[in-house]
């Protein structure tokens, strides 16, 4: 069954230059896109006929008619120009803005088998995406940026500690991803790179007794990423879910002599349209890292996004 509603915005999507859908002038020409491209055609020419009806309760009606179907093989050189102008609409690079908060545990063990556990929450994370389509919509590709603000990070009281919370530089996301559509409105999957610039603490110093200060590790990670999506429709809600599995390929800590993180990490997002621009999102984020010792971060969090 045709999804009226929608075959209505997309109609709509693709002639940006008509701002009154309830008034439009003879002639007008409107490109139409073809629902499982049943139709051989590159635009429709409409003409409009104007009846009066009277209806059981008077009101006047207005009919509009649509004929004329411009055929492929006979499209003149307007029309094909025409239909690269829509083409070039069809590839323009779509932006979506986030804004979301979240709360992660951070667990270290030493190799000496000593253990601390931190907690960071982050009030707000604003990032920021683009994605491009090809017109068969089979390919897509996106990248996306995320700076995080951590309030503080806390730990148990430690004998010898003369703080319990410290102050965490911001967290900084990148993502560059290739996608491809298996089936149709259902299944994708897709694969690039992520990095990332996370902070964790002086475990080590700490236990070995060279450090009564808590002090942060800066480590930037760069990850080969592969996930999928999928696409359902709950209660008729559609709703799109994504799980990805990321491999570290390069690694860094701003303390020369400490080992820097090596390790994996995985992502289960989900996002819920709420209109045709803005959506809700929750994500549950997994870090499994050994470096200067063994480090699991879980992070979970929701937000808010908007398509323009």
């Amino acid at each position: 069954m045709l999804n009226l509603k929608k075959i209505s915005a997309s109609i709509k999507k693709y002639n940006p230059g008509i701002s009154n859908w309830k008034s439009i002038p003879a002639g007008e020409k409107i490109y139409l896109e073809i629902p499982f491209r049943a139709v051989n055609s590159d635009s429709i020419l409409i003409t409009k006929k104007r009846k009066t009806v009277n209806t059981s309760n008077n009101i006047e009606a207005s009919l509009e008619t649509t004929e004329k179907i411009v055929e492929k093989e006979q499209a003149p050189e307007s029309f094909i120009q025409d239909e690269k102008a829509v083409t070039d609409f069809e590839n323009k690079v779509r932006y979506s803005l986030i804004a979301s908060t979240s709360s992660g545990t951070f667990k270290e063990t030493s190799a000496a088998g000593n253990k601390i556990s931190s907690k960071q929450f982050s009030p707000i994370t604003l990032g920021l995406g683009a994605s491009i389509s090809d017109q068969s919509r089979k390919w897509n590709l996106s990248s996306s940026v995320y700076f995080s603000y951590i309030t503080s990070q806390d730990v148990p009281a430690t004998a010898g500690l003369t703080n319990s919370s410290i102050s965490t530089p911001v967290e900084v996301g990148l993502t560059a991803y290739a996608q491809r559509t298996i089936v149709p409105e259902l299944v994708s999957i897709y694969a690039g790179m992520d990095a990332e610039r996370f902070s964790t603490l002086n475990l080590v110093e700490i236990e070995l007794g060279s450090a009564t200060v808590l002090k942060n590790r800066e480590h930037t990670v760069i990850y080969g990423t592969a996930g999928a999506g999928l696409n359902l429709k709950i209660k008729n809600y559609p709703v799109n879910f994504r799980f990805s599995y990321s491999k570290s390929l390069l690694s860094d800590i701003n303390v020369s002599s400490v080992k820097a993180y090596k390790g994996w990490k995985s992502i289960f997002y989900i996002q819920v349209p709420l209109n045709e621009r803005f959506f809700l999102s929750t994500f549950f984020k997994y870090h499994n890292m050994s470096g200067e010792s063994e480090l699991t971060v879980t992070r979970i969090g929701i937000g808010i996004g908007y398509v323009f």
